[in-house]
């Protein structure tokens, strides 16, 4: 879990240190102030928001997650594998929702905070990325180098286990790639890209109404895709499992199953909406950070110069918002792909998802079309990742000339 959730802290330190001026910390350590006082007055600070959503993005990952423990098969039960094997296996939908519920709590508090707060954009401001990273050159103590050599040796750990995939790969037999399994592969990209494809509209309508309704419309928007982001991914699926695993009655009359292997399109509309949940929060909130980018006084100049919305969302919008959305959509797609929950909840055998069929592969001890299928995953991952680590560049001026 600690590999597997490490960028997040990550991620949001480098992202929230972005609004420091590193010539604060220059100044400071030309003064004499020791690289221990520089932190807690100059990096601290604008830490503590976004490490604190950080942690209860961490906390509820871990705790709804089940493909660690599914994976690992640990003898200590956790209650996202709980609750996947009470749907999956012994069909126990009262413990489900039951467990589905108490996933929810620890996200509570985190909601009520961002609702009563002043500021509802503690998520998307810290996207914007006013300077470059301040850097800080630490002093040699028992504490640094402890974390040096965790760092080091989670790397470790990562290089090891893609070396093996790759190794275990490349000397298997071409039968390992069977037909089946490049069908589920491309099943999945399929439905992650159509996802995508749906998301990023409605994510940038969301981001406009806000941008030009009222400030109350703008924080209710906001709010209510942070709360769709920070919702646990096994909640979401066992609660689509449970309202749509048969069918529905409307005023317009009975919406068919959506869930199951008789459903609506063979659970196509059960998956692209799982996948489409946590896409739309993360393209809206992209977008309401790239239009804070765009200084007022410029948009109030075109405005009054007589340019009409078409023309001030091509020439200003277009420019700050494309290359984060862009970023966001590639690590939308990546994280689709390799997505456990909630999918595992709706995914039917007419169709197959890369999540489920590796559990399947697990539980027939196929460990060797296993690597085989992490192999293919982690080169399609590493290709989105690589578009994110760009397009991120050039959203962060990584690659910005000096002046």
């Amino acid at each position: 879990m600690v590999v597997a959730h490490l960028p997040i802290p990550y991620l949001t330190i480098r992202m929230a240190w972005r609004v420091v001026d590193p010539r604060l910390v220059e100044m400071g350590r030309v003064n004499g102030a020791r690289a221990a006082t520089v932190v807690r007055l100059v990096l601290l600070p604008p830490l503590r928001r976004p490490l604190a959503i950080a942690a209860a993005l961490l906390f509820v990952s871990a705790l709804s997650d089940p493909s660690i423990p599914a994976v690992l098969r640990g003898r200590v039960p956790t209650l996202a594998h709980t609750a996947y094997i009470e749907v999956i296996a012994w069909g126990g939908e009262g413990t489900a929702a039951l467990i589905a519920v108490l996933l929810t709590l620890p996200v509570l508090p985190v909601l009520l905070a961002l609702w009563r707060g002043r500021d509802p954009n503690a998520l998307a401001d810290h996207w914007q990325g006013l300077s470059p990273s301040p850097r800080l050159v630490l002093p040699r103590s028992v504490l640094v180098q402890a974390c040096r050599a965790l760092s080091v040796l989670v790397l470790a750990i990562v290089l090891t286990l893609a070396l093996a995939a790759l190794i275990t790969m490349f000397r298997a037999r071409g039968s390992l790639l069977t037909p089946m399994m490049m069908d589920v592969i491309g099943s999945t990209v399929r439905y992650a890209v159509a996802a995508l494809l749906l998301s990023v509209p409605v994510g940038l309508m969301t981001a406009w109404a806000s941008g030009r309704g009222s400030k109350r419309l703008a924080r209710s928007v906001d709010l209510l895709q942070t709360s769709l982001l920070l919702m646990p991914g096994t909640t979401l699926g066992i609660a689509i499992f449970l309202a749509y695993g048969l069918g529905t009655r409307t005023p317009l009359g009975e919406l068919p199953a959506l869930v199951g292997g008789a459903s609506l399109a063979s659970g196509s509309v059960a998956i692209v909406a799982v996948f489409m949940a946590p896409a739309v929060p993360m393209v809206h909130l992209a977008a309401r950070a790239g239009q804070r980018q765009i200084p007022v006084p410029v948009l109030e100049t075109a405005r009054v110069l007589g340019a009409g919305r078409r023309r001030v969302a091509v020439g200003l919008f277009l420019p700050q918002t494309g290359a984060l959305v862009a970023a966001t959509g590639a690590a939308v797609v990546a994280r689709n792909i390799v997505s456990v929950a909630p999918v595992v909840f709706v995914s039917t055998p007419d169709a197959p998802m890369v999540a489920s069929f590796a559990l399947d592969l697990l539980d027939r001890a196929a460990l060797e079309q296993t690597f085989a299928l992490a192999a293919v995953v982690a080169l399609l991952v590493g290709g989105a990742s690589a578009l994110v680590a760009g397009a991120s560049a050039t959203v962060l001026g990584a690659r910005r000339r000096p002046a």
